[in-house]
This record gives C-alpha cells, sequence and structure tokens, in this order.
C-alpha cells in the first residue's frame, strides 16, 4: 500500500561537453553519453494487493482513447450467504431466500470467506506534469460509486463503494469536469451493470493520481443491525499512488493507427510496405545530388538505424542528451544534423545499401530540479526500411592520400 516506487536507472556515464556549440551542428561518428542531470526512468504502481489491477498493464494512454481506471476487488455476490426467511404459515407463501447486497471485498485468506477487507476513500487528488488539478471536491466524490441504502441490504444495493471511472482528453474542454457513474441492477438475474464516471481534462503528460483511504478487516456482515465498523480492525489513511502517461497522438504519430511514428524526409521516394514487420518502404538512387534525410523528435522517438551492405552488418541507437543537445552519430550516416532549439535530429544518407529503421517511443520530462527524466513507453511500432541503389564509384588521390568518391556532394546544399 505503498506510493510510487521510481526505479532509477541513472545514466552516469560521462559529463556532457555542454561547451560545445550544438545548434545546427553536424557529428559524425562521435559518442556523447548521457549526464548527470539526464536520468532514464521506469515506473511501477505498487497498489494494495487487493485491488483489480487487471486494466493497469501499461503506462501510457494516447488521447484517441479513454484511460480506464479500476481499484476494485473482484464482484463477490452475497448469495452465498443467503438465507431462508420463513412467512407466516397462513399466507400460503413458500419461503423466499433473501440475499445480500454486491460487497466489493477481498479475502486475505481464500479459505476463510468469513473474514474479508473492504476499503472507503478519503480523498483523492489528480495531477499533471506534478502540477495539481483543479477539481472541485463534489466533482471528485462522483468518481466514488457509493450506496445510498441506510440498510444496505436491498438486492439493488452494492457496499461499501466502488472506484472505478474513466480518464478522457478533450482540448476544448475548459477545465476538468466529471460526469456521473450509472448503475442498473437486473433483478431477474441477479446481476448488475456499472457505467464508470468520467473525467475529463485538457491537458497531457505524465498523470498521477493519489489516494487515501481506509482499510477495514473484518468478519461482520453489513445490514447485520450494528454498525460493524466499529468492530472491525480498521486502518486509517492508507495512499497509494497511479501514475502514468496521458499523451497527444499527433505529436508521436502521423497517422490514427499508431503505426507509424511522427517524421518527415526528403528526397526519398516512400511505399507502403507488404510486409507487416515494415511499414514504409523509402527508396533513393545514388544518382541523385542531394541527399536523402529522415527528421524525428529526439525527445519522443529513439531510433535505431542498422546498416546492410556487401554481407556487412552496421547497427547503433542514437541516445539523445536533451541536456547537452548531443548525440551518438552513427559513422555509416553522411551526416547528423541536431536542430537544439526544437530537439529534432535529422540524418542524412548517401552510402548504397540497405537500411532498417527502428523505433523505441518515448517521454522526455521538462527538466525539474535539474534533472530531464527520460522514460521508455514501451509500445511497439513497425520497422521502416530505406533502399539506397545505385553505382557508387571510388578512388584514391594520390594527392592527398584519401579515399573519395567520384560523386560530389555539395554539403551546404543538400544538408
Amino acid at each position: 500500500m505503498n506510493k510510487i516506487k521510481k526505479i532509477f536507472s541513472c545514466l552516469v556515464l560521462g559529463t556532457a561537453a555542454t561547451a560545445m556549440g550544438v545548434c545546427g551542428m553536424f557529428l559524425g561518428g562521435q559518442t556523447q553519453t548521457l549526464s548527470a542531470s539526464v536520468s532514464e526512468e521506469e515506473i511501477v504502481n505498487s497498489l494494495p494487493n487487493f485491488f483489480d489491477q487487471s486494466l493497469l498493464s501499461k503506462n501510457y494512454f494516447f488521447d484517441s482513447e479513454d484511460l480506464h481506471l479500476k481499484f476494485n476487488y473482484n464482484i463477490e455476490s452475497g448469495d452465498n450467504r443467503s438465507t431462508l426467511q420463513a412467512d407466516e404459515p397462513d399466507s400460503g407463501d413458500e419461503e423466499q431466500p433473501t440475499t445480500e447486497p454486491y460487497i466489493f471485498k477481498f479475502y486475505p485468506n481464500a479459505e476463510n470467506t468469513n473474514n474479508y477487507y473492504f476499503f472507503d476513500i478519503q480523498s483523492i487528488t489528480f495531477y499533471i506534469n506534478d502540477t495539481r488539478l483543479n477539481i472541485a471536491s463534489e466533482d471528485l466524490n462522483k468518481l466514488i460509486t457509493t450506496s445510498t441504502a441506510q440498510t444496505k441490504m436491498t438486492n439493488e444495493d452494492f457496499y461499501p463503494e466502488i472506484l472505478d471511472f474513466k480518464v478522457a482528453y478533450d482540448a476544448a474542454a475548459q477545465s476538468p469536469s466529471v460526469t456521473n457513474a450509472e448503475v442498473d441492477y437486473d433483478t431477474a438475474s441477479k446481476t448488475f451493470s456499472l457505467t464508470p464516471a468520467t473525467l475529463t481534462i485538457n491537458q497531457t503528460g505524465v498523470l498521477r493520481m493519489d489516494v487515501q483511504y481506509n482499510l477495514y478487516n473484518t468478519t461482520l456482515i453489513p445490514g447485520s443491525g450494528d454498525d460493524f465498523t466499529e468492530s472491525a480492525e480498521v486502518l486509517t489513511n492508507q495512499p497509494f499512488s497511479y501514475t502514468c502517461f496521458l499523451l497527444q497522438t499527433s505529436e508521436y504519430f502521423e497517422n490514427a493507427e499508431q503505426d507509424s511514428p511522427s517524421l518527415s524526409y526528403g528526397n526519398f521516394t516512400r511505399t507502403p510496405s507488404e510486409s507487416s514487420a515494415h511499414r514504409y518502404n523509402y527508396f533513393y538512387n545514388y544518382s541523385s545530388q542531394a541527399l536523402p534525410y529522415i527528421t524525428y523528435d529526439a525527445n519522443k522517438v529513439r531510433l535505431t538505424v542498422t546498416k546492410y551492405f556487401n554481407n556487412e552488418t552496421q547497427s547503433q541507437t542514437l541516445v539523445y542528451n536533451p541536456e547537452s543537445k548531443t548525440v551518438n552519430a552513427p559513422d555509416f550516416a553522411s551526416a547528423t544534423k541536431v536542430d537544439a532549439e526544437n530537439d529534432q535530429i535529422t540524418l542524412y544518407f548517401n552510402d548504397v545499401g540497405q537500411y532498417n529503421f527502428s523505433f523505441d517511443l518515448i517521454y522526455t520530462t521538462n527538466p525539474s530540479d535539474g534533472v530531464y527524466n527520460i522514460y521508455d513507453l514501451e509500445k511497439t511500432v513497425p520497422d521502416q526500411k530505406a533502399y539506397l541503389f545505385g553505382s557508387q564509384l571510388f578512388f584514391t588521390d594520390y594527392a592527398s592520400n584519401q579515399y573519395k568518391e567520384f560523386k560530389i556532394i555539395d554539403q551546404n546544399q543538400s544538408v
């Protein structure tokens, strides 16, 4: 029942050369490691074991989908403790079973179903990028679906409360808002369905929810005529947190299918791939003068480039340092340009061969207390391939004793 653990794998591998000019800088084969003020992190949501965590399997959601947060026990019907109630002998009616309400509970010992836990929410607080969202307490209470019956013994009842809601993104919303949950009980099948409440916000980023609750450990039955909470073991003001990323689809992807990272390209011919493993194929004829290139946001994408040529394989993952605005450029790229102002990386290619682009989606926070935090979103997207074809000729310049190619590249024009 502790708050979220943050697992730091700080890559203190070296001090970045911050004195270097980086805006519009070209890199060729040099390696810059992450500095002490840039760390790679992993969010681990450590939740109480009695919560149903089946919906919390990933750490990111995009604004094109609702974020469903369900912190409930498994639904346990009170039918297993049904009792028979005898009517008056002359009524002619047979004894009818009286069922208890649905009780959301957790058995700490599965072999002892008389002893169970339940929780009582005391407060909920939401943050986006460590800034508290201004949500009225009466709206926050709508996220907690609770029983209003005093006896808590009617068939339409459940006990004690349900924390099950959705988070939706609306860029046009003026402020956060909450719609009520809806509960529908079917008396014939003795089942009920819940349409969760919805919290609508107009911001994206790191979303954190802090909850304070009381935990009851009891053997008594609600609605038995006693205030059974007075006889239960109570752990007051227990905390837990849930953190994830609420992101904008348009900032990460170029299409609604979310299968192609948002990037730009030039001097390539691009066509959709027929292979499910690759989204696009890029083609470039070496005889062209202008160099082909791709450009991407280094704070959202970590690119791995692999070159295949003449039975030789070269591969490199481009690790960007948002503090020093540097990247470890691959030797087999013709040039690498860093747009320091916008954290954009442009890779230029010239040598013939086949190139494979694979992408890891990341989230980079703005520096708070001087540290950039980089998170791996763990979302898989298809690779992309580039084919540079043609005849590439080289000669030895005896005057300079350098190995050169016949093609003359105007770096200023092409790059």
